[in-house]
């Protein structure tokens, strides 16, 4: 009785009613901005000889990636302040059962340092708590739960920490297993999802070839056929007695994007080891990079890298990450609700696989007669839009004028004749 007083004592210390961080500010242009440099430094570092390199930012730009991480997941919010000479870090985490005991709210200290990271103080609720020790327990708690060694590979990654009076500086060695992380490999695994086998996906690409061959698809036109062959060629393995019926949807949308998706390679970075068994990515682009959704190739790799993102991760993500991917691209061609639209598009379209059972695979593809099943139309909905005339029209991505934009534009999809069937049923 006297231990579990004890825990119970510890754990009601750990939480707080009140969250002492957040919500957060939206993040910005500059934000993605930032989020596309550190991209572009992160490949430039996986090509050095030694894979080291620097990472440099203000204060403000790494608070804007947390900016970022907070849009995706708003049950976290974290700033970043700098004080004599050291980081203070200050988040707010809403855990699963936070609705019952409140907010885990951390405090840590990051001095500079040389090699492995090292916390001067760590806080969490009403306790101090020695940080070598929890740092090393937190450690083992994520590799435990996710495998790949995730935590312990990303403080390796992590080999010194410079700090200014306002700006940082993060010395990467991807050699020390930080290529394995900033690949992903364990991403099923933080969503609690699996991964089709090579084979899977191999016989989901072969259904393609072979509609290629009988010109059943055609390497121009419209996106529509490929839908089609994809949901058949999961509707026949699931009649034959496939194990998990599910990850034939995955494999089948993991297919897609190797034909049609964008030009990052999200199998690789989902599935590195299963991307590098796969026939090489430019030998099935070429068959389709003329195809089309709303008469544009990029809507069309839009569409089906929105939908593999959603199957592999959730909705929530997948939309932030198609808003993130247009806060990224502002600073460069503008930001764009047509792209938007094609990346919620393509994520209805994975949800609604996904609560189709395999029964109905079949006359969900007979349903798809048209891009006006799928797509919706851009009539009203901005192009691009450079970054002083986003602000001017809509301010941020948390004003009434960007969220009436982006309702408008789920109320389009709603109505598709696909989703309102749905909805119906």
């Amino acid at each position: 009785m006297g231990f579990l007083a004890v825990v119970a004592l510890v754990v009601f210390a750990l939480h707080e009613p009140e969250r002492r961080v957040g919500p957060l500010p939206p993040p910005t242009a500059e934000d993605g901005a930032y989020a596309r440099i550190v991209m572009q430094t992160l490949r430039h570092i996986s090509r050095q000889p030694d894979q080291s390199g620097d990472l440099l930012g203000t204060l403000d730009q790494f608070n804007g990636l947390l900016r970022l991480l907070g849009r995706t997941y708003p049950s976290v919010a974290g700033e970043m302040r700098i004080d004599a000479g050291a980081i203070h870090i200050d988040a707010s985490v809403r855990p699963p059962w936070g609705n019952r005991l409140g907010w885990l709210n951390v405090s840590a200290v990051v001095p500079a340092h040389q090699g492995a990271l090292r916390l001067e103080s760590l806080r969490v609720g009403r306790l101090a708590l020695p940080p070598a020790t929890t740092l090393r327990l937190l450690t083992w708690g994520v590799d435990q739960r996710f495998g790949h060694d995730y935590a312990a590979q990303t403080l390796r990654m992590l080999r010194w920490l410079e700090i200014g009076s306002a700006e940082l500086t993060l010395g990467i060695a991807l050699s020390d297993g930080g290529e394995t992380v900033l690949s992903r490999p364990g991403l099923a695994e933080l969503y609690g999802q699996g991964m089709p086998g090579v084979a899977t996906v191999r016989s989901a690409l072969g259904a393609f070839e072979n509609a290629l061959a009988e010109e059943r698809l055609q390497t121009r036109g419209s996106l529509v056929p490929w839908l089609r062959v994809m949901l058949e060629h999961a509707a026949e393995e699931a009649a034959a007695g496939h194990d998990d019926p599910e990850l034939l949807l995955l494999a089948g949308l993991m297919a897609l994007h190797q034909y049609c998706g964008a030009r990052h390679n999200l199998v690789g970075a989902f599935a590195p080891s299963m991307s590098r068994e796969l026939p090489p990515r430019a030998d099935l682009t070429s068959q389709c990079h003329r195809v089309m959704l709303a008469e544009r190739s990029d809507l069309r790799s839009r569409f089906v890298s929105a939908a593999l993102i959603e199957a592999v991760s959730g909705r929530g993500v997948s939309l932030a990450a198609g808003e993130l991917k247009e806060l990224m691209d502002t600073s460069v061609w503008g930001f764009d609700f047509t792209d938007i639209a094609a990346h919620f598009a393509g994520t209805r379209f994975a949800t609604l696989l996904s609560a189709t059972p395999p029964a109905g695979w079949r006359a969900l593809a007979a349903r798809l007669d048209s891009e006006d099943d799928v797509m919706i139309s851009l009539r009203g909905i901005p192009g691009a839009l450079s970054e002083a005339r986003f602000r001017f029209r809509f301010g941020d991505v948390d004003s009434p004028e960007y969220a009436a934009m982006i309702e408008a534009i789920e109320a389009r999809i709603d109505a598709l004749p696909i989703h309102a069937a749905a909805q119906d049923g």
